[in-house]
């Protein structure tokens, strides 16, 4: 099966300490390609999460310098650009 592309706009946050203000949320819009793409689904959310964690490096290179372990990258909201 050929690789399948997919455009969303994420909704995220960047984890902050404990004693730091609250996170703000931020929304980029991401493209995402499958090489093994699921009959009738989108991309598994583990590519989602690379392909927002690439773009942000690119986008704000000084946001994605904040990321210290994967999970501090906190996905909000996914929607189909596509469809929007």
């Amino acid at each position: 099966m050929d690789a399948a592309e997919f455009v969303y706009d994420i909704d995220f946050v960047i984890a902050e300490p404990d004693d730091q203000p609250a996170p703000e949320r931020k929304t980029l819009r991401v493209r995402v390609v499958d090489s093994h793409p699921q009959p009738r689904s989108g991309p598994a959310i583990a590519i989602i999460h690379r392909a927002l964690r690439d773009a942000l490096r690119e986008a704000d290179p000084e946001a994605y310098a904040r990321i210290g372990a994967p999970d501090d990258l906190v996905i909000l909201k996914l929607r189909d650009a596509a469809s929007a």
